[in-house]
């Protein structure tokens, strides 16, 4: 039986859809974004460079680690080892990209590798394997959270914002519930189920031995390298 599933291609219409199916995530980014802002401008980082800041990073884990080493003479050789540590899950993650997106040229997938994130992967990487393969859907889901985050950031920055107590739990939560509300979509049977377990039971048996981001990424590297095999075969 041939393959049905159409080419991976990037349309404005896939930069619609992955903005429709993202706009909830304006609301999670955004108030992480507040909550950053604040703490840029506790830290001493004018306006402009906390929007840089925001805008260049854009990984709230990373910056939220360089935050902690920033200082009159920032140690930036440090900041750039740690900030790489804990965002070396996004290679793992643009291997499977590789996956879902063949033969699409580089300059269709650059835009959307410098701006996505761990929700916006999820929405993509959903629509491509139900044989919806346009990279337009992951740019458009990405440029969201970016607007949410930056803006985010320039609001909490200028107003003076501080986001603590409960809303700071419940900031923190929304985008995990999102990513745990849409993994029933990204269920296929026995397809994902070998990966997503390999995934799991490598993190956990790693925890004890690394920190948790390198926990992560071997959990993520083995359900990929699983996945990618599969595929292959």
């Amino acid at each position: 039986m041939p393959d049905e599933t159409p080419p991976a291609c990037f349309t404005t219409a896939g930069v619609a859809r992955g903005m429709m199916l993202a706009w909830p995530l304006l609301l999670s980014t955004g108030a992480g974004g507040l909550a950053m802002g604040a703490a840029c401008r506790q830290a001493g980082m004018s306006l402009p460079l906390a929007t840089l800041f925001s805008a260049g990073v854009y990984s709230g884990t990373a910056q939220a680690l360089a935050l902690q080493l920033w200082s009159a003479v920032p140690p930036l050789l440090a900041i750039l080892l740690a900030a790489g540590a804990v965002n070396l899950r996004y290679l793992v993650m643009g291997a499977r990209l590789a996956t879902l997106f063949p033969g699409l040229p580089w300059r269709s997938m650059l835009p959307s590798l410098a701006i996505y994130g761990d929700a916006t992967w999820l929405i993509a990487a959903g629509e491509a394997e139900r044989g919806r393969p346009d990279a337009g859907i992951l740019f458009g889901a990405s440029a969201v959270t970016v607007v949410g985050w930056v803006g985010g950031t320039v609001i909490g920055h200028g107003a003076a914002f501080s986001l603590a107590g409960p809303w700071a739990m419940a900031a923190a939560f929304i985008p995990l519930g999102f990513i745990v509300a849409y993994i029933p979509d990204q269920w296929r049977g026995r397809a994902t189920g070998l990966p997503w377990a390999a995934s799991a039971g490598v993190a956990l048996l790693s925890l004890p031995f690394v920190a948790a981001h390198w926990a992560m990424l071997a959990g993520g590297a083995a359900g990929t390298a699983i996945a990618v095999l599969r595929d292959d075969g």
